[in-house]
């Protein structure tokens, strides 16, 4: 019988229960790709996890943020692969969810705002009140954005575009808004083209995305969950995966809570966080 997982209370202490009855792990992701691109992303990802714990791990695509949000409130989710605001929000000691960060995938994130070469705008604070293209919030991206203008009376509007920074730069460059919120690597393939564009602001880099692990998963599921994701031999499997958000680089490497912790800057920015 595969293993599943139960929560319940004793004394006040959360404990982790085995029962027979098999139930599936249940890994969401960040509501980034659409459910085709999602599923050949994470798929994979969950059959690796099968394999290694015996246990049925299963991916749940979230059509939104909506989705992924009540998912998340709802303790739904037993794996994350999240973008970091996600995964310092919870992994947070502060946090009801309490889940722990074990491992990230490999490289850097940061994002810039870019306008047109000739556009009088020289900062971030010469877009208050302009159209700034980018994906739906509260996409990482976005939120550092969102939190650079504290002044309700000056903020930026915002246009929301799903799919992707290539169509969220495609949106700008049909002059749908004013400036852009696109990643560093989306920025340099565009300089290399000579595109006419400038940075008027760079984001504070932070680590990859972060797999977050339910405390419902005990510490020996969690060493062979990070076995299985450091090992090299797993690469080929995990291809699309890191093809798509760490730029081909791989295999995973090791995280904490603590490497995060900087980066919990959903409440006070996203409404409802």
């Amino acid at each position: 019988m595969k293993k599943s997982y139960t929560k319940v209370l004793c004394s006040g202490l959360l404990i982790t229960l085995f029962n027979s009855q098999a139930m599936a792990l249940v890994i969401g992701a960040s509501p980034v790709a659409d459910k085709t691109e999602a599923a050949a992303i994470y798929e994979p990802l969950a059959a690796l996890l099968s394999e290694a714990l015996d246990v049925e791990v299963v991916y749940e695509h979230a059509q939104d943020w909506q989705q992924f949000t009540k998912s998340l409130f709802d303790d739904h989710y037993d794996i994350m692969l999240v973008e970091p605001h996600i995964a310092a929000y919870v992994s947070d000691y502060d946090s009801i969810l309490g889940f722990n960060l074990l491992a990230r995938l490999p490289g850097k994130l940061s994002f810039h705002a870019v306008v047109k070469e000739d556009s009088s705008a020289s900062s971030l604070k010469s877009l208050a009140t302009s159209r700034i293209c980018m994906l739906p919030s509260p996409n990482f991206s976005g939120v550092l954005l969102k939190k650079e203008f504290t002044n309700p009376v000056t903020q930026p509007m915002t246009i929301e575009v799903r799919g992707g920074f290539d169509k969220v730069y495609s949106s700008f460059s049909k002059g749908r808004c004013h400036a852009a919120m696109i990643s560093d690597q989306q920025l340099q393939k565009l300089q290399e083209q000579d595109a006419a564009i400038k940075s008027v602001f760079h984001t504070k880099t932070s680590p990859n995305q972060a797999l977050a692990i339910s405390q419902r998963v005990p510490p020996s599921d969690r060493k062979m969950i990070t076995d299985a994701l450091y090992s090299t031999d797993n690469n080929e499997k995990l291809q699309k995966l890191y093809a798509t958000y760490s730029g081909g680089a791989a295999p995973f490497t090791p995280s904490s809570n603590e490497e995060y912790k900087s980066f919990n800057i959903l409440p006070g920015v996203v409404w409802g966080w």
